[in-house]
């Protein structure tokens, strides 16, 4: 097999990666099962996913979200003109509360108190629970108003084998990027078969939930790496070549708005085991019920913990772009052709990039 030399020189850098992540230590987390569904908190990462059960995975929950690598979700807060994203900030300090009533991430920095906590309920009384409510709740501690936001990235992929990767409340699919807003925004959106198979349902509008200024559907890797605003393109699929093909995820944005001293923004959306109806009788359960169980993954910690994150904590490196980078080169490897200009030049950027974030958290 024909490998030229610019091929081997990536193939090269690619295996330096690889070899700092697999020497990166194990992170904790914990999971809380209830009825349907595992919350799973990632506790030195400062993410969330959940889980449905799943007979047909060997763990016997199937992620509702992308999980390979969790970080592909992401929560960040707009101060002013400077963008955070919790979890990897060291401006803010990240307290884990494994409490099973309540349990959550609390972030706090000089100006805010960022709190997300998950509470289990069912999509309809008499219904096993098949969702949680996140609540998030951002408290202005500083002397002085400030204009602050919210924007969450979902990394979906239960609808990505087909040709609508989202379907909405109404049910119109969503093939190529599109944007809601104010009233437009239906109630609900949905990634996956809605087959009775796990599929991901979001609330986005109705009771018991906070519409947001926007909702943004586009490729994750165009959505993940603007700081804030993206705006989308009707002409425009979940396509970015060469390295990001069919990946799809969608933004909830809240704001920015300004926010008094001592003021609290409060916004609730559901997250949730899709349904037909979506979660408008949605009911609480308690997470102490007999059914509850809590399962640590990882090694055992104080049911609170204090973690200072930052480049060194979270090893920020982009594990989907390293993964899609191996599959373009085996492509080629199995073609016995080499890459295209474009295309070497293309995946020499991504891994340069990824090279310079290993070279920060290394200092």
């Amino acid at each position: 097999m024909r490998v030229n030399r610019a091929t081997a020189r990536v193939w090269t850098l690619l295996a330096v990666l690889l070899a700092a992540l697999l020497a990166a230590p194990s992170l904790l987390a914990v999971d809380y099962r209830q009825g349907l569904v595992q919350l799973t908190l990632h506790e030195q990462l400062g993410r969330f996913t959940l889980s449905v059960r799943d007979g047909s995975s060997p763990s016997g929950y199937r992620p509702l979200f992308f999980d390979d690598d969790p970080r592909t979700s992401v929560l960040a807060i707009a101060v002013g003109n400077r963008v955070f994203r919790l979890g990897e900030s060291s401006s803010f300090e990240m307290t884990v509360s494994d409490d099973a009533d309540a349990p959550g991430f609390v972030w706090t920095s000089q100006q805010l108190e960022v709190a997300e906590s998950f509470e289990f309920i069912s999509s309809a009384p008499g219904r096993p629970v098949d969702g949680v409510r996140v609540t998030l709740s951002i408290r202005n501690v500083s002397e002085e108003s400030l204009e602050v936001g919210a924007r969450y990235i979902f990394d979906t992929n239960l609808g990505e084998d087909g040709s609508n990767h989202f379907s909405l409340s109404n049910g119109e699919g969503v093939s190529r990027e599109l944007t809601m807003r104010g009233s437009s925004t239906s109630n609900y959106w949905a990634s996956g078969p809605q087959d009775g198979s796990p599929t991901l349902l979001i609330t986005a509008n109705g009771a018991g939930t906070t519409r947001p200024d926007r909702v943004v559907f586009a490729n994750w890797k165009r959505l993940s790496d603007v700081s804030w605003t993206y705006e989308t393109s009707s002409n425009r699929n979940f396509n970015l070549p060469p390295f990001s093909i069919g990946d799809s995820a969608a933004s909830h944005y809240y704001g920015p708005g300004l926010l008094a001293r001592g003021a609290t923004l409060s916004i609730q959306f559901v997250v949730g085991q899709y349904q037909a109806g979506g979660f408008a009788a949605a009911s609480t359960v308690a997470a102490t019920t007999d059914s509850a169980a809590v399962v640590r993954q990882a090694a055992t910690a104080s049911a609170t913990t204090t973690v200072t994150t930052g480049l060194a904590l979270t090893a920020s490196v982009d594990l989907v772009t390293v993964q899609a980078v191996i599959a373009e080169l085996n492509r080629y490897l199995e073609s016995g052709t080499d890459p295209s200009a474009a295309d070497l030049e293309a995946i020499r950027t991504a891994l340069s990039g990824l090279r310079a974030k290993l070279d920060a958290e290394s200092r």
